[in-house]
């Protein structure tokens, strides 16, 4: 219910009192009722009745908060008016009055991941602008209004489009107000993105699968779709975000559970951690370099390289190293 108050309509005049200002309608309201509330209870009782056209009211009538508006809840417009001419008994002035509709707010309490894009993993609906007194009511996708407790209500995991979510509100007179319905699609997502998969990009070296590599990119796989992901080389104490699909190691060694990946999808759920679960080892430097002599320089001279031992011996091998030999110059 709108009471309509001389702050909103006002007319003076020197030589006439208020009760002589008087405002006829000439296109009363469209989805609502107006009315003089006489005995003051808020609602049209049956001493009273609608204002339609070419019926009126004064100015001393506004002054005592005695013009009101009921809204039809069957309808939704934001906004009602009438025209009216306002008359002293000789001169006439036309006018139009614009009436606000309040109604309910209502808004997702948290929205997760992405700030204000209403995809969220908080189903938690927060409701405002109640009055003293008033009750209020939400309807989900058409399945029938219910009572409203406090100021939130609650979505189930799900997709909502524009309209699927309303709130209503009624006064402790009885009348209800305007129907407010989401604006924007709203989508609550309370479920974990996939585990990450997490791989050596190649484990090279003597062995395909003992950690121990020269390439210190590790590629992941699984990503949901516009989700974001984090790494940690320190078991998880501090995260990095990750970019593509793949990160690189400082050289070192890497103990199991050390090196750790996770992803965040839009609605702001986070995965359960990957981890290596053997040693990475990253190697990038390179080997001592070996040392190569004949076993034996035999003959009249022991280093003129002439010799019937056609053995050689190398020396440096790094521990676990393989080596390898060429007589053709590297070719």
């Amino acid at each position: 219910m709108v009471t309509i108050t001389s702050s909103q309509l006002s007319a003076a005049d020197l030589d006439h009192g208020s009760s002589e200002l008087t405002y006829t309608l000439t296109n009363s309201t469209d989805y609502g009722q107006l009315w003089l509330d006489s005995d003051g209870s808020g609602t049209i009782n049956n001493a009273e009745s609608a204002l339609s056209v070419d019926d009126h009211f004064s100015q001393a009538d506004v002054l005592s908060n005695l013009v009101k508006y009921a809204h039809d809840s069957s309808t939704s417009p934001s906004a009602d008016s009438f025209d009216f001419t306002l008359s002293d008994g000789v001169n006439n002035l036309s006018g139009l009055f614009a009436i606000t509709l309040d109604s309910p707010l209502f808004a997702l309490e948290q929205d997760t991941g992405v700030d204000g894009d209403s995809i969220t993993s908080s189903g938690v609906i927060s409701v405002s602008g109640l009055p003293s007194g008033a009750s209020w009511e939400y309807n989900i996708k058409e399945a029938g209004w219910t009572n409203g407790v406090g100021d939130t209500f609650t979505l189930s995991e799900g997709t909502y489009q524009i309209d699927d979510v309303r709130v209503r509100q009624t006064d402790g007179l009885g009348n209800t107000t305007l129907i407010d319905g989401n604006e924007v699609i709203i989508v609550i997502d309370v479920t974990d993105p996939e585990t990450l998969t997490l791989d050596l990009s190649a484990d090279t070296g003597n062995s395909s699968s003992d950690g121990i590599t020269n390439n210190r990119t590790l590629n992941i796989s699984d990503l949901e779709a516009d989700a974001s992901w984090q790494y940690s080389v320190d078991s998880g104490s501090s995260w990095s975000s990750g970019s593509g699909t793949s990160f690189t190691l400082d050289e070192g060694m890497y103990a199991v559970d050390q090196v750790q990946v996770r992803q965040t999808d839009q609605a702001g759920n986070i995965s359960d951690v990957t981890s290596n679960d053997s040693a990475i080892q990253v190697d990038l430097t390179n080997p001592n370099t070996l040392s190569l002599a004949l076993l034996a320089d035999t003959g009249s001279s022991d280093s003129d390289g002439i010799t019937n031992n056609d053995t050689l011996t190398i020396s440096d091998p790094e521990t676990d190293a393989s080596w390898q030999y060429s007589v053709d110059s590297g070719n």
